[in-house]
């Protein structure tokens, strides 16, 4: 495929300000949209406070009205660009001029697959190719790999500098979802020894005592980075002492063996200092 752009990771700063969007935009999901839809003003989920309070079905209070305009507002217009949506990206990079979806002049055309029949303008139509060669990455198959891989996926944490490219792919519905899932307790069975996870491992190489990941009490606590409440100091003691001799389970050695397999300097380093120095490497 052309025009696939850079998919390295985005820098950090750039993966904390999504993780802040995300929190903030729980409500664009489908189904707190599709909650709208049915049951408007009566709608419970769309107009709860948190997304925490919105799964459990009950909260104090509905939030403010300002908010809820907001929200309102945003499902209101939600359709207008629907052709933007990841099973009409599919559908154009899968079936091109023949495609069903894509190329329809209305959502409702698009959804009964009428696009021959009722396709969009010609101008319309090139509006949207154009689109799709620069949003390629859009398609379902890369959101599932975010869903698979979390942090080491290349969906979400995708990085593009080219200022032709709609940077905010990742503001859409199937990546919200997503980053919902990718910070739910991830431990088999839930809470067994979570800190042992490689972004547990990457926050305490990173930040170190003030780490607000690696230092929780409970994995809950460390998925969200809260560090309000955390865990004992003998048992942080025992965490930076496994984190000293499995520095190797950290993302970015994983991503060195994956993408060099036996040629990686990193990972095949004796010890992280040597992983870390590239005159040294595994030599």
């Amino acid at each position: 495929v052309e025009n696939q752009g850079d998919k390295k990771p985005a820098p950090d700063m750039e993966k904390q300000r999504r993780e802040k969007w995300y929190k903030d935009n729980w409500w664009k999901q489908d189904k707190y949209k599709d909650d709208w839809k049915k049951n408007g003003k009566n709608g419970k989920g769309w107009k709860a406070p948190t997304q925490a309070e919105a799964e459990a079905g009950k909260y104090p209070k509905p939030v403010g009205e300002a908010e809820k305009t907001k929200r309102e507002d945003w499902y209101k217009n939600a359709d207008d660009e629907w052709w933007k949506q990841p099973e009409c990206i599919e559908d154009f990079f899968q079936k091109g001029p023949e495609g069903r979806h894509w190329p329809a002049k209305t959502l409702n055309d698009s959804e009964l697959g009428k696009g021959k029949e009722n396709p969009a303008p010609a101008a319309e139509k090139k509006k949207r190719e154009d689109w799709y060669r620069q949003n390629w990455w859009k398609q379902p198959k890369y959101s599932e790999d975010f869903h698979k891989n979390g942090p080491q996926g290349a969906a979400w944490t995708g990085k593009n500098d080219d200022p032709m490219v709609d940077k905010e792919w990742w503001k859409q519905a199937p990546f919200i979802e997503n980053w919902t899932k990718c910070m739910k307790p991830k431990s088999q069975p839930e809470g067994q020894e979570w800190w042992k996870q490689p972004q547990y491992v990457e926050d305490f190489q990173l930040a170190g005592p003030k780490g607000r990941k690696w230092t929780a009490d409970n994995e809950t606590s460390g998925i969200g980075g809260k560090g309000d409440k955390p865990a004992p100091s003998d048992e942080q003691k025992k965490r930076e002492d496994w984190y000293g001799d499995n520095w190797w389970k950290a993302p970015k050695y994983a991503m060195d063996w994956a993408k060099n397999r036996g040629k990686g300097e990193q990972w095949r380093a004796a010890n992280k200092d040597a992983a870390d120095d590239k005159k040294r490497g595994a030599s």
